[in-house]
C-alpha cells in the first residue's frame, strides 16, 4: 500500500537531517521549508492534502501533473524552474523509500547465471534489453531474483541466443515443482474444446445481415412485451422486464429502448440470430430447409414445424445428440409466441403470408392450427430436454475436492497482492492487480452475481451501491433491478455489510488505485479498467484468467464458480443449513435446495458410513 504524504514528509525531513520533533533547531533549513511549501501547493492542485496517499501524480501521471501545477504558477521563470527541480526531488525520495520498503528477492540460480553472463558481454543490461526485444524492468527484477513465469520462457530464450548460450540453459534454471502455479498439470475441459470449435463454425448471421422487414417485426415483437398496454392480449407472465442500463452490464442495440434494457430481449434477439443463420444457411443435404424454398428473414417461420424441427435438430446434431438448457430456452421463447389466445403470433395471421406460397397455411383458422401443433412440439421437445452440455463444476473439480474449498482463493489473493508489490510504484499493473484483489475478495465476502459487480457504483456523496466510510463501515445497497430475481422477491432492496476483512483494500483502492485507473476520467462505476471509464464488459473474462494464473492446476474460471464454492463450502461444514447459502447467494430457498440437494444426499451416506464403521468395531460384530 502507498504510504501518506505525511509519512513521504518524514522521509523528507530526514533528506535534509531535519528531526521531527524539533522544528525549530538549527538543522531545519530554509531549503526543506520551500520543498515542503511546494508540495503543499502541488498537493492542492491535484485535490489532496499530507493526509492523502501518494498515487500516481508521483508515478504514471508526474509529468503531466507538474505541468498542470506549474502552468498555472503566477510566478517568475526562475521560481518556477525552482518548483520544478522540488518535485523532482520529492519525487527522488518517494522512489527510494518505496525500493528500501519493497522486500528484496533473495539471488536466485536464474539472477546469478544472468548476471555472470551480462557481464561477460560488457553491455549494460538496459542495451541489452532493446537488443533482445524485453522490458528493461523485467529484466532488472530478473537480475535481482525476480522468476518469471511460463509466458516469459520465449523471452529467456532469445537471452540464451543472445549470449550464446544453448538451448533451456536459463530456462532449466526456472523451478519445476511449486514454483509457481504454472507448473501445476491442468486438465482440459473437454466442454470448453468443444465449444471452440463449435463457435468456429457457427451459422449465426450477423446483425448487419438482418433485414429491414424483419428489424420492424422484432420492434413489434419488442413494443408487444414490454409496453404496459399491448394492442394484442398477452399472458401475465409474458411481459418482458425492463431496467435501466446502467444496472445491467453491457447489451446488443436491439434490446434496448428509452435507457432501458430487456435483459430476456437481449437473449430472444441472439437466439432468433441463430435461428435465422441455420435457415437461411444450413443445406437440405444436412437437415436444412428444402433447396426450393424462399428462405427469408421473417418471425413467421416461428410458426413452422418444418423450420422449428430443422433448427433443433441441428442444435442437437451440434450437441454429440444431447438436448439441454439451449434446445429449453428456445422452445420456451418460440412456444410463448405459438400459445392460443395471447401468443403474439397465433393472434395475427397475416403472418402466413410471409412465408414461401408453398408453406402458407390457407386461412387463419390454418394458421392457428399450425401455430397449436408447433407449440405442441415444442413443448414435447422442451420436457426431454433434461441433458447437460456441460459439467458447470468441471473447472472447480480440483477446489471441490480439497477440505477447504476456498483456501486456493485466498492463498491467489495474497499472491496477488505480492505481484501488486512488486510492481512499479504508482503504476497501472499495480493498480489493476490491486483491483483484482479487491474484486476476488467482495466475490467470495458477497458472492451476487456478476452483473451486480459490473454495474456497482460509488460515489464520493454516498449515492452509489457501494456506500460507507472507514468508521462507519461499508454496505453494499442494491435495488431490485439491479438483481436477476428482483421482480420475484417482492421488490426488496439488498442491503448487506461488507466485511471488515476487506475494508483496507477497498479503502486503499478508492483512495489511490481506482485513480490511477481512471487517469484523471471521471467514472460512476466501482470497478473499472485502465481502458476507459465507463461498465467494464471484460470483468468476466479477465476473472477466469485470474484464477488460471494464480490457483495451481485451475483451468480457470469465471464468478459464477466463486457462488458455487461458496455455497459448497458452507454446507461441507454446516450441514442443512440451505437458508443461510439462499442468503449468501441471495437466491430463492427452493433454488438452492434444487442445486445442492447432491451433498445432502452425500453427506447421508457419509454419516451412514461412519455409522456402520462404528458397528463394526463393537465387539461381537462378526469381525
Amino acid at each position: 500500500m502507498n504510504p501518506t504524504y505525511e509519512q513521504l514528509n518524514l522521509r523528507l525531513q530526514q533528506h535534509f537531517g531535519i528531526d521531527a520533533a524539533c522544528a525549530d533547531q538549527k538543522s531545519a533549513t530554509q531549503q526543506y521549508r520551500n520543498h515542503l511549501s511546494t508540495l503543499h501547493a502541488f498537493l492542492a492542485s491535484v485535490g489532496k492534502t499530507l493526509d492523502g496517499r501518494v498515487g500516481t501524480e508521483l508515478g504514471s501521471g508526474f509529468d503531466a501533473a507538474v505541468r498542470a501545477y506549474t502552468a498555472q504558477l503566477s510566478v517568475s521563470p526562475r521560481t518556477r524552474r525552482d518548483r520544478r527541480s522540488h518535485l523532482r526531488l520529492i519525487l527522488r525520495v518517494y522512489q527510494e523509500a518505496m525500493q528500501t520498503s519493497r522486500p528484496a528477492s533473495s539471488p536466485t540460480s536464474l539472477s546469478l547465471a544472468l548476471r555472470a553472463e551480462i557481464s561477460k558481454t560488457g553491455m549494460a543490461p538496459k542495451a541489452l534489453s532493446r537488443q533482445v526485444g524485453v522490458s528493461p524492468s523485467a529484466l532488472q527484477r530478473w537480475l535481482r531474483g525476480a522468476l518469471p513465469n511460463r509466458r516469459g520462457i520465449p523471452t529467456l530464450r532469445r537471452l540464451e541466443a543472445r549470449l550464446g548460450l544453448q538451448r533451456d540453459h536459463l530456462v532449466a534454471m526456472l523451478p519445476k515443482e511449486g514454483g509457481g502455479t504454472d507448473d501445476v498439470a491442468v486438465p482440459p475441459i473437454e466442454y470448453r474444446e468443444r465449444a471452440r470449435h463449435l463457435r468456429q463454425t457457427a451459422l449465426t448471421i450477423s446483425v448487419s445481415e438482418l433485414s429491414a422487414r424483419y428489424l420492424e417485426e422484432w420492434w413489434s415483437l419488442y413494443e408487444y412485451k414490454t409496453c404496459a398496454m399491448p394492442s394484442l392480449e398477452r399472458h401475465p407472465r409474458g411481459v418482458w422486464r425492463c431496467i435501466p442500463v446502467a444496472h445491467h452490464r453491457p447489451a446488443g442495440e436491439f434490446s434496448v429502448r428509452g435507457g432501458m434494457v430487456s435483459p430476456t430481449a437481449d437473449i430472444a434477439f441472439e437466439r432468433l440470430r441463430s435461428f435465422f443463420g441455420v435457415l437461411s444457411r444450413l443445406p437440405h443435404r444436412d437437415g436444412g430447409l428444402p433447396t426450393e424454398c424462399e428462405r427469408t428473414q421473417t418471425l413467421a417461420w416461428c410458426a413452422h414445424p418444418l423450420a422449428l424441427s430443422a433448427y433443433l435438430d441441428y442444435l442437437t446434431r451440434r450437441s454429440a445428440g444431447l438436448r439441454h438448457n439451449g434446445h429449453r430456452t428456445f422452445c420456451t421463447f418460440v412456444a410463448a409466441l405459438l400459445r392460443p389466445k395471447t401468443g403474439f403470433l397465433w393472434q395475427q395471421p397475416d403472418y402466413r403470408l410471409r412465408l414461401p406460397v408453398a408453406l402458407q397455411p390457407v386461412d387463419a383458422e390454418g394458421w392457428q392450427r399450425m401455430c397449436e401443433r408447433s407449440e405442441r412440439l415444442l413443448t414435447d421437445y422442451k420436457r426431454t430436454s433434461t441433458d447437460l452440455s456441460r459439467d458447470p463444476k468441471a473447472p472447480i473439480a480440483n477446489l471441490l475436492a480439497q477440505e477447504q474449498p476456498l483456501k486456493p482463493l485466498l492463498d491467489a489473493i495474497e499472491r496477488i497482492e505480492q505481484a501488486a508489490a512488486a510492481a512499479p510504484p504508482g503504476g497501472l499493473t499495480e493498480a489493476r492487480l490491486r483491483r483484482d484483489a479487491l474484486l476476488i475478495s467482495m466475490l467470495l465476502s458477497n458472492p451476487l452475481r456478476v452483473r451486480a459487480f459490473i454495474t456497482m457504483t460509488w460515489k464520493s456523496d454516498g449515492t452509489g451501491v457501494l456506500r460507507g466510510s472507514s468508521t462507519a463501515g461499508w454496505r453494499i445497497h442494491l435495488q431490485p433491478t439491479h438483481l436477476k430475481n428482483g421482480a420475484s422477491k417482492g421488490g426488496k432492496d439488498y442491503s448487506v455489510r461488507l466485511a471488515k476483512w476487506i475494508q483496507p483494500r477497498l479503502e486503499a483502492y478508492l483512495e489511490e488505485y481506482r485513480g490511477t485507473l481512471l487517469q484523471g476520467r471521471e467514472s460512476p462505476y466501482l470497478f473499472v479498467s485502465s481502458g476507459g471509464p465507463g461498465m467494464w464488459g471484460g470483468m468476466q473474462r479477465h476473472l477466469a484468467k485470474m484464477s488460471a494464473r494464480y490457483i495451481p492446476g485451475s483451468p480457470g474460471f469465471g464468478p459464477h464458480a466463486y457462488r458455487h464454492l461458496v455455497a459448497t463450502n458452507w454446507l461441507q461444514q454446516h450441514p442443512n443449513d440451505y437458508l443461510t447459502v439462499a442468503e449468501l447467494l441471495n437466491d430463492k430457498l427452493e433454488t438452492v435446495l434444487a442445486n445442492y440437494a447432491h451433498l445432502k444426499r452425500d453427506m447421508s451416506f457419509s454419516r451412514y458410513e461412519e455409522h456402520v464403521q462404528d458397528l463394526l468395531k463393537t465387539p461381537g460384530s462378526g469381525r
